[in-house]
C-alpha cells in the first residue's frame, strides 16, 4: 500500500516513473524471510496516545503526502 501510494502521488506530481503503481504486487513478509522474527501484525497501536493526551494522530497518508509534496516537483526526469 505504501509503494503504491508514494507512486500515485508521484504520477500526479507529473514525475516520469519508471514503475506504476498497478504493477506493484503486495506480497507477505514471510516472502522475505530475516534472522528478526517479526510479528503478523505490526501497526503501530496509537489508542494510548489518544486517550493519555487527547491526541488526534492523522492516517499515514497525510504525512507521507507532505512529505511527497516537499520532495517531489513536477516535471522530474525520473523517480523509481
Amino acid at each position: 500500500g505504501y509503494a503504491r501510494f508514494v507512486l500515485e502521488n508521484a504520477a500526479r506530481a507529473g514525475v516520469q516513473l519508471k514503475a506504476h503503481a498497478a504493477a506493484v504486487d503486495p506480497v507477505p513478509t514471510g516472502t522475505f524471510p530475516t534472522a528478526a522474527r517479526r510479528p503478523l501484525n505490526s501497526r503501530l497501536d496509537t489508542s494510548k496516545l489518544r486517550q493519555a493526551f487527547e491526541l488526534v494522530l492523522p492516517e499515514w497518508q497525510t504525512g507521507v503526502a507532505r512529505m511527497l509534496a516537499e520532495v517531489l516537483r513536477p516535471g522530474e526526469e525520473s523517480f523509481t
